[in-house]
């Protein structure tokens, strides 16, 4: 499960990395997750700069992102709710 999961995140952190690459519709892409006591932030850029000095996906990172299947791209989560009830007789 957790190879699972760094797999994910490493897809998505190349996916992204590389929308920014090639389309450019953006000077720099940041991402904040909530973290306690702090936020992290993670910043993709579309001209490899980083004036903010802004934590950037690493090269390993990257690297297994593009050996991921794309097809890990589209799971779909479904939630699913069990409501168990116990007979009183």
């Amino acid at each position: 499960m957790e190879n699972e999961v760094a797999d994910y995140f490493a897809k998505v952190t190349h996916a992204i990395y590389s929308i920014c690459q090639e389309a450019c519709p953006f000077d720099h892409v940041i991402l904040f997750r909530k973290s306690e006591p702090y936020a992290e932030l993670l910043m993709f850029s579309s001209g490899h700069s980083n004036p903010y000095k802004l934590p950037v996906p690493g090269d390993e990172i990257l690297s297994r992102g593009a050996k991921v299947s794309d097809s890990l791209l589209d799971q779909k989560s479904t939630l699913k709710t069990v409501i168990e009830t116990k007979s009183f007789r």
